[in-house]
């Protein structure tokens, strides 16, 4: 009967994903049928860490589960799959019978036994899976089961029994469904959250596109990016030319058509969804107005993507959302005021259970600007409920941020009439849930512009140690707690290009862009067009929301953005303002100013001075000969000589590699965390940085704060101070003596 149960659940569920798909598929390709290249046994390899897990997944004690969570695209059909698990046995293994069960979307699909023979071996294993088991979102379990009992020894922590390497693999084979051509399935097939693969996305432009074509594809890349988020965008940007396979998004008006693409008559906003020529399996959207005005028109229709039915959708006029205020990107933590979990966490899971129970993980950003220093730490007021714990069990709870531990108690302090924990209350259940609270301090020198938070509950007096009692154990945290960082300054040394990298600062201190330019070369091609989509793109998934109201801008006039911050991009040969502000890059070595001379003079010759511009993590632009023919990308950060309450970023290029380098340079977690300082090189996929001689600030602090930073970052300055102060003091107490003293004499004088 179990073994009937099995396969009436994997026939329902494979049924169900099934009719999904082709509920969206226009024709699906027989078996029997050669299908087109890219149609048959596409095959998908991902790591348990490509997956999410970072961490080796170590099981402790009888009934541990671990999950690894994995989608299959909605485009896609599975025709089989496999797990290529690597894991290690301990030196001891329990007494009795133990095995380690594999589930996928709680079905069983291996059972792996586990014994004394096998202590301390490594083993690797191939584990099939059922292509009708595969859903959407799949979860893929880990069970440790051993009927050893109770393993709880007082005073002995219990040992890992099973460890599995992250390095395991699922691998999938599918099938591309030709789906349907009707626009109510947008963003697909460009985009499914289902997948964790980088978005690699094709714009079809015309052969010279002009900027108001560029700033509407750029709006739409950056609304990809913000879609994409983790995953990244790789635009490329074709010119006049459709692609010979994949799917393709060509933008054109009636002024500048591509040729190859028979259009329908424009007569507005309009987009519509067609095969791509010479590849059936995949689609080409076209995006169409009659002027630029109206191809933007059309490409906020897409963006907001709402009643769109068939094959062709013509847009009214459509409005443009209200301006974002400062700090206020979906994707960072508000400074404005506490911001619940729950508005973090989406679909995080805030209940767990069972012996060892998974932990509550939440991601956040913070604004890069954040001025830490002297600044009380960022207060979580945390608020759960737990199991009631019996007392002297050892049940506890434990914070971490960003992997590293913050505050931990035990659950069972409820029994300390002293305790804050003897506010606790029974609930009016069954179940005797208790109700808890604890504000915990998180430093703030273990925050970063990325960050995770992480709630684990323990029940066991050991790390493993099960009990019977811990076996229905569950604990919830309460969305409702809160973090606040808005008692934080905003205040941060330029140039600083981890904050470019990493959450797009200063740009994105407006997420929509508002007051960002982007200066291009007058005479553009495919490299240049592609670079600014790419860049766009990574702006987009740094805050959460599309660039609406960027501005593109040529070197010419660039003077008329002179308010605004500025990305420069181009080659030595094409901007002219890598040449006009040569005297301003970090990177120039032979600098103009004889105060710039002097400092690089100091830098290379004098250990002392300047400390406040040394960095021992860095090389200084003085110590290095820069050609910027030698490298892919080379991105540098400087005050802006138009407004110096302005930056610029510089991203210089050459070969035809450079925009795969750039891509590659920011998404990748290892390059990213080489951007540094005020210069940075990137060469294949090495990325080097440089502190440069210049610094500057933007934020605002009080007089007090600024002049403890001036004086801790320049020591001689204090001494200068200190001594002008001993100095007055000692003429000002002079004086007053002196006049003390005439003041007695006079007085005895009187007296005689």
């Amino acid at each position: 009967m179990r073994r009937l149960a099995w396969c009436l659940s994997l026939g329902l569920v494979g049924t169900m994903a099934i009719a999904d798909r082709c509920a969206i598929a226009d024709e699906v390709v027989p078996e029997s049928t050669p299908a087109a290249p890219g149609q048959l046994g596409i095959t998908s390899r991902h790591s348990f860490q490509q997956l999410g897990v970072d961490y080796q997944m170590t099981m402790h004690g009888p009934e541990a589960e671990l999950g690894v969570p994995f989608g299959v695209r909605v485009d896609q059909l599975p025709l089989d799959g496999s797990i290529q698990l690597a894991y290690q046995v301990a030196d001891h293994v329990p007494h009795g019978h133990t095995e380690l069960l594999v589930r996928l979307n709680g079905v069983s699909v291996d059972r792996i036994e586990l014994h004394a023979a096998d202590a301390g071996k490594r083993f690797n294993r191939h584990i099939v899976l059922d292509a009708k088991a595969l859903i959407d979102f799949n979860h893929l379990e880990f069970v440790l089961h051993s009927d050893a009992g109770d393993l709880c020894v007082p005073g002995k922590p219990a040992a890992w029994i099973v460890r599995i390497d992250n390095g395991s693999s699922v691998e999938l084979r599918s099938r591309t469904l030709g789906l349907s051509n009707d626009l109510s399935h947008w963003p697909l097939p460009f985009f499914d959250r289902r997948d964790i693969d980088s978005l690699r996305l094709t714009m079809v432009l015309g052969q010279h596109p002009g900027l108001p074509t560029l700033q509407a594809a750029g709006l739409l890349a950056s609304w990809f990016g913000a879609l994409a988020s983790y995953r990244g965008v790789d635009v490329q940007a074709s010119a006049d030319t459709l692609p010979s396979h994949g799917n393709a998004i060509a933008l054109i008006t009636s002024e500048h058509p591509i040729n190859g693409i028979s259009t329908p008559a424009i007569t507005g906003p309009q987009v519509e969804m067609e095969n791509l020529p010479g590849d059936d399996g995949h689609k080409l959207l076209l995006v169409m107005g009659r002027d630029d005005a109206e191809l933007r028109t059309a490409v906020l229709g897409l963006l907001q993507g709402t009643s769109m039915q068939g094959d062709q959708v013509h847009f009214p006029a459509m409005s443009e959302p209200a301006p974002r205020q400062p700090y206020d990107a979906p994707g960072w933590l508000s400074t404005r005021g506490p911001v619940t979990l729950g508005e973090l966490g989406g679909s995080t899971r805030f209940t767990v259970q069972g012996p060892i129970p998974d932990t509550v993980s939440l991601q956040f950003m913070l604004p890069p600007d954040l001025f830490t220093t002297g600044a009380q730490d960022v207060p979580l007021h945390l608020h759960y409920r737990a199991t009631a714990a019996p007392i002297g069990s050892g049940w506890g709870a434990q914070v971490n941020l960003n992997h590293a531990g913050v505050d931990g108690w035990k659950l069972d302090e409820a029994t300390d009439p002293t305790s804050m924990f003897a506010r606790w209350h029974a609930l009016p259940d069954e179940d005797q849930m208790l109700v808890g609270q604890r504000t915990i301090r998180l430093p703030l020198s273990a925050l970063s512009a990325r960050n995770q938070l992480q709630v684990h509950f323990s029940f066991g007096a050991q790390p493993g140690c099960i009990s019977r009692a811990s076996r229905n154990a569950m604990a919830t945290v309460d969305p409702g707690s809160t973090l606040d960082i808005s008692h934080l300054q905003h205040y941060l040394v330029m140039p600083d290009l981890a904050a470019f990298a990493n959450s797009g600062f200063p740009f994105s201190r407006y997420a929509d862009l508002e007051q960002t330019t982007l200066v291009l070369p007058g005479n553009r091609d495919e490299q240049d067009n592609r670079m600014l989509l790419n860049l766009l793109a990574m702006l987009g998934s740094r805050t959460g929301y599309p660039a609406y109201r960027v501005h593109l801008s040529e070197a010419a006039d660039a003077a008329a953005h002179a308010g605004d911050d500025l990305i420069v991009l181009g080659r030595a040969g094409t901007q002219p303002l890598l040449s006009r502000w040569s005297t301003d890059l970090p990177a120039n070595t032979d600098p103009a100013g004889w105060r710039d001379r002097v400092k690089r003079w100091l830098i290379i010759h004098v250990p002392g001075p300047l400390l406040h511009l040394r960095r021992p993590d860095l090389q200084s632009t003085a110590q290095a000969v820069f050609d910027a023919r030698q490298y892919d990308v080379m991105v540098q950060g400087f005050r802006s000589p138009l407004d110096h309450r302005r930056s610029v970023i510089a991203i210089q290029y050459d070969g035809a590699r450079a925009s795969t380098a750039f891509y590659e340079a920011m998404q990748r977690r290892d390059e990213l965390a080489h951007f540094q300082g005020s210069v940075a090189t990137v060469q294949g996929d090495r990325v080097r940085s440089y502190a440069g001689l210049q610094s500057y600030t933007i934020g605002h602090l009080s007089w007090m704060t600024r002049l403890q930073l001036s004086l801790s970052a320049r020591p001689w300055l204090l001494v200068a101070v200190a001594f002008c102060g001993i100095w007055l003091s000692a003429w000002l107490g002079r004086g007053w003596l002196r006049r003390r003293a005439a003041w007695r004499l006079k007085r005895e004088y009187l007296d005689d």
